[in-house]
């Protein structure tokens, strides 16, 4: 056996290690005074699992009280198993873990915890990203009607717009103040999160509100984003508090 295959043996142990037999093991490693090959390994695959665990508890703390640690622990070797690290930092391995409990919600045992995992991959997410100094809203003024509509909105980097199918606000307040876990309430909600300096933040968001954001964070002109409120009667008021509101957040960095 080479090294290269040695030491894909290895990696297959440690991450899946039921399906390394322990005569593969015992041809290529070798036993201690007290310990045989296969149990040798074992340490470094439990320690292999642990580790990504506890790195996914970090980002996750909510979603690990509510199921409870030992579910949490379940679910977390399931994922570990099914969906292998592709990154060398930890801090990136909970990237796909709410598209795994859409997948699997048997494992949590809660429809909504996809979206509160969801919510809590954002929040640790936006963390990281970069510092940008907001523009006043008085940059608005200088503009006239034609040039307004037709301008676009840089946005703050840690800006994100979330679609969700469950609303877990109220979710989310609990598990944070330590009381009871509501109900799981299937209903589409908008979510926005952000970094204003330090710490992170998150807030709902109506429906026409979020595509307009949604919009401007993909690109559009304000025109075309303000387009989403164009259902309400009083469209023209709605669309231009939304964009005050979000100068006012320190979300809009760049005017062009």
């Amino acid at each position: 056996m080479t090294l290269d295959d040695t030491q894909q043996l290895f990696v297959t142990a440690l991450a899946d290690p039921g399906t390394v037999a322990a005569a593969q093991l015992e041809a290529c490693f070798l036993p201690s005074a007290s310990m045989t090959p296969a149990e040798r390994v074992e340490v470094y695959a439990s320690m292999f699992l642990w580790r990504q665990v506890d790195a996914l508890r970090e980002d996750f703390p909510n979603l690990a009280k509510l199921v409870g640690e030992q579910a949490f622990v379940a679910l977390c070797a399931a994922y570990v198993k099914e969906v292998p690290s592709t990154e060398p930092d930890l801090g990136l391995r909970g990237r796909q873990l709410s598209q795994f409990l859409r997948a699997h919600p048997e494992l949590s045992h809660r429809p909504d915890a996809a979206g509160l995992a969801q919510l809590e991959w954002a929040r640790a997410e936006v963390f990281y990203e970069a510092d940008a100094a907001p523009v006043e809203a008085a940059a608005l003024a200088t503009l006239g009607g034609d040039e307004l509509v037709s301008s676009r909105l840089t946005m703050l980097p840690s800006l994100r717009c979330l679609s969700l199918e469950f609303d877990v606000a109220p979710l989310w307040r609990a598990l944070e103040a330590d009381t009871q876990a509501p109900k799981a309430v299937r209903k589409a909600a908008a979510v926005a999160v952000w970094r204003p300096e330090f710490d992170v933040a998150h807030g709902d968001l109506e429906p026409d509100e979020a595509a307009a954001l949604a919009a401007v964070l993909a690109g559009a002109t304000i025109g075309e984003a303000l387009e989403a409120f164009a259902s309400r009667e009083d469209a023209g008021e709605s669309a231009l508090r939304a964009l005050r509101s979000w100068f006012a957040e320190g979300w809009v960095t760049g005017l062009r």
